[in-house]
């Protein structure tokens, strides 16, 4: 998904070539080989590797033609990164204000602005209120950070492979397929730390809307709650029946969310002093 986005531009075009080229070793893995030295090789030729690399590559760029795929692409990374730059902004501006202050701005900005309630973005965004930058996942949200903004789009990006993860378990096979496992690889230990302290126990996937409602281990109504009365009586009134209408109203609405992300970038970057 983050290799499609990248596609456009030229000077990405060689990475995203070696990863998928990488992505096809692993695929064509010589497991024998593998359990007999240690090594990772192939079990085809490398002109053949770079040919199925290449051939992919080229299904990617006739994708991006499709301006509905676009579309969507853009659609579900911002409807995670304008919550990115929200709770940045959120932390950045205010550090000494209360977790309740700071939660209730964020839970605000989820009904009125984004019009969807992020429940895995919301807790972590909590936990950030709670420790800052020493947050591993957001160690770089502090003024005169190095690749300040190429992180925070990065952060984004993580947390569209994770929900990516999440509806790829709904997808529907061809009776003839493989068993499927949505699965992903990773070295990034920041990243891994989400992942393992964001699981979820179940997901409800509705076919009419195409939304997934994922169940998480935390509680996130207790969670959230515990935090005052103030914020128990927002949540309240957002899960009322026409609360969640209006959130939905908005949703269909034109340009939905990449107008807000310009707004939020030129808010963060003014709070942070960093440009983009």
């Amino acid at each position: 998904m983050e290799n499609y986005n990248n596609l456009t531009e030229m000077r990405h075009q060689e990475e995203i070539f070696s990863r998928i080229r990488a992505y096809e070793i692993l695929r064509n893995l010589d497991v024998e080989e593998y359990k007999a030295t240690g090594k990772i090789v192939a079990k085809i030729s490398n002109q053949e590797l770079s040919f199925k690399a290449q051939r992919f590559m080229a299904s990617m760029n006739h994708e991006l033609t499709n301006s509905a795929i676009k579309k969507t692409l853009a659609q579900d990374y911002n409807r995670l990164y304008v919550y990115i730059l929200k709770m940045c902004t959120i932390q950045m501006r205010g550090p000494n204000k209360s977790l309740e202050s700071k939660l209730i701005n964020l839970l605000e900005f989820s009904h009125y602005d984004a019009h969807f309630i992020g429940i895995r973005e919301i807790l972590l965004a909590k936990r950030f209120f709670e420790e800052g930058t020493q947050f591993s996942f957001f160690h770089k949200v502090r003024n005169n950070a190095k690749d300040f903004w190429s992180y925070v789009r990065g952060m984004a990006w993580d947390l569209r492979h994770q929900r990516f993860l999440e509806c790829a378990i709904t997808l529907k096979l061809e009776k003839d397929s493989y068993n499927f496992f949505p699965s992903i690889l990773t070295c990034d230990k920041k990243f891994i730390q989400i992942l393992d302290d964001y699981t979820i126990k179940a997901i409800v996937f509705n076919y009419k809307t195409k939304e997934i409602l994922p169940f998480y281990d935390t509680d996130f109504s207790f969670e959230i709650a515990k935090v005052g009365v103030k914020i128990k009586d927002l949540l309240t009134k957002l899960t009322y029946d026409d609360a969640v209408r209006q959130r939905q109203f908005y949703q269909n609405g034109p340009e939905y969310l990449s107008n807000l992300v310009l707004v939020l970038e030129n808010e963060l970057e003014e709070v942070s002093g960093i440009k983009r």
